[in-house]
């Protein structure tokens, strides 16, 4: 396969919640590990005796994710992206994405993680000019398992 193009014709809800999920997982384990050190540590100062006191970090910890989660429903909610066409085109060389005549040219060494989940791709990527990283949600609902599979084999020689 030389080259081929992918039209999106908008992010579902569960695709959208998907890809955000995987890109907070980071997030919520550095703050579930510094509370549990915050924690660990009144302890040690405390002493063990006074466990009961540390309650607000048992609900605080599992309170995170369902943070998210209800964040990004309302940033779904806030934006068109069921709405939102998107085309790819993929070639050897890297990919190219297209929003509503902004189009982005990403070669494939400058495509940093390449995740696949059951839903979506994310691909990664660092734009020149821009010091962080923005992250591109393509469904594989408009995938084929080919396409797919030349994806990932033109990521993976990219990276050699």
């Amino acid at each position: 396969m030389e080259r081929f193009t992918v039209q999106v014709d908008g992010i579902q809800l569960k695709e959208f919640m998907q890809a955000n999920h995987f890109m907070a997982l980071k997030q919520y384990v550095a703050v579930a590990a510094l509370m549990a050190i915050l924690a660990a540590s009144i302890l040690v100062v405390i002493g063990p005796d006074q466990l009961k006191n540390l309650w607000a970090f048992v609900i605080v910890i599992p309170a995170v994710p369902i943070f998210y989660h209800f964040s990004f429903r309302r940033a779904y909610g806030k934006q068109p992206y069921g709405e939102m066409g998107m085309t790819y085109e993929f070639s050897a060389d890297g990919w190219r994405i297209t929003v509503n005549g902004n189009t982005g040219t990403v070669p494939w060494a400058n495509t940093l993680k390449l995740r696949r989940t059951k839903t979506v791709f994310l691909l990664y990527a660092r734009i020149e000019g821009r010091r962080a990283m923005v992250s591109n949600v393509l469904p594989r609902r408009c995938l084929t398992d080919q396409q797919a599979d030349q994806i990932v084999a033109w990521f993976n020689a990219g990276k050699v």
